[in-house]
């Protein structure tokens, strides 16, 4: 993994990480080749508790759960988070 797309992953990591901790909805798209958008808010899933396999080459845990979705961390290529509503 080069140093660009490591950065990024850890961007992703932590935002999503602060996003679910304050409650706050994120959007991500798991896939540069298909529209495909997944909104909600971010939580570490069971699976992340799995062992070594469980976390890509950053150290953050690869299955992120958003929402009712289950996403592999290096498959996401774009992040939003939004602000409350009424903020």
């Amino acid at each position: 993994m080069d140093d660009r797309r490591a950065q990024f992953l850890i961007a992703v990591g932590d935002l999503c990480t602060a996003a679910g901790l304050a409650g706050l909805e994120v959007e991500v798209r798991p896939n540069a080749d298909r529209g495909e958008r997944i909104r909600g808010v971010p939580y570490l899933h069971r699976a992340a508790d799995a062992g070594a396999d469980a976390v890509n080459e950053t150290g953050y845990a690869r299955p992120m759960a958003i929402g009712d979705h289950l996403i592999d961390l290096d498959d996401i290529h774009q992040c939003t988070v939004y602000a409350p509503r009424g903020a």
